[in-house]
């Protein structure tokens, strides 16, 4: 198999490092199902097996089963989101449609190197977020806020993993988990009444931070047809947003939540 020289390997690393620094939203929530197109194809597996690179998202101990190989794919999505309020005595009932129509473009890439000996290295990108934005449509105008309200949230990280293959067919590996946030929120002034920081609450313009969070996982083949995997990350610990401390918990915590996953 051939092996990646240093050269091609920081060419890898500065185009990721390029792409996860786009802002991205998906169009179910802020996370798409699965990790990388093909992923995302078979219905979003990636603990157990997979095919291209991004799935070490999943599990990253697949480091050391899927190959050395170089992915770059794009989702494209164009969501649509609205919501009503029913009897509610501020107001008459009504439904609000976010103006946000627009195609998303939302890339995604990595790769994985095989060392010499039973060690491999893998890094991926992952992109994650979400936007709302009711303009001259503002669900909490009858509450006292202005015309316009929105909320935008846009993630992008880099997870680095390490794997030892104990045997063609068994794998243990670590990741590091590198994630950078940005939040802005407009025109829910209403919420500032109930809050300890009341001037923290909204139009405090984009807000940014950074999170680190760790992985584990393992793998094991019992042959061809079947397959055994595991996973397990961390909570992102993140540096809390101040601009937007007296609406998010805890003065502005924002942190991914820890997970675990079998297959």
């Amino acid at each position: 198999m051939r092996h990646v020289n240093s050269h091609q390997l920081g060419g890898l690393v500065i185009i990721l490092l390029l792409c996860a620094s786009l802002p991205a939203q998906a169009a179910l929530g802020p996370y798409l199902h699965g990790h990388g197109v093909k992923s995302s194809g078979f219905g979003g597996i990636g603990i157990a097996t997979g095919e291209e690179s991004t799935v070490i998202t999943g599990n990253p101990a697949l480091v050391g089963v899927v190959g050395q190989r170089f992915d770059i794919s794009v989702d494209v999505v164009q969501p649509s989101v609205k919501g009503s309020i029913r009897g509610n005595a501020a107001g008459p009932d009504d439904t609000f449609e976010t103006d946000i129509h627009q195609v998303l473009v939302v890339p995604s890439g990595g790769f994985i190197v095989d060392f010499d000996g039973p060690w491999s290295m893998g890094m991926t990108m992952a992109l994650a977020g979400l936007a709302l934005d009711y303009e001259d449509s503002n669900p909490y105008a009858r509450f006292g806020g202005g015309p316009d309200a929105g909320i935008k949230l846009a993630q992008s990280g880099i997870l680095t993993s390490l794997a030892y293959n104990l045997s063609p067919e068994h794998v243990i590996a670590a990741s590091l988990n590198v994630v950078y946030q940005t939040l802005s929120v407009w025109g829910a002034t209403p919420f500032a009444v109930a809050s300890q920081s009341p001037n923290k609450v909204s139009n405090t313009g984009r807000d940014g931070s950074m999170g680190v969070g760790f992985g584990l996982g393992w793998y094991k083949a019992f042959g061809p047809a079947l397959s055994f995997g595991a996973a397990y990350r961390s909570k992102t610990w993140t540096k809390r947003h101040s601009e937007y401390a007296g609406l998010l918990p805890e003065q502005g915590k924002l942190e991914l939540p820890a997970h675990y996953g079998v297959g």
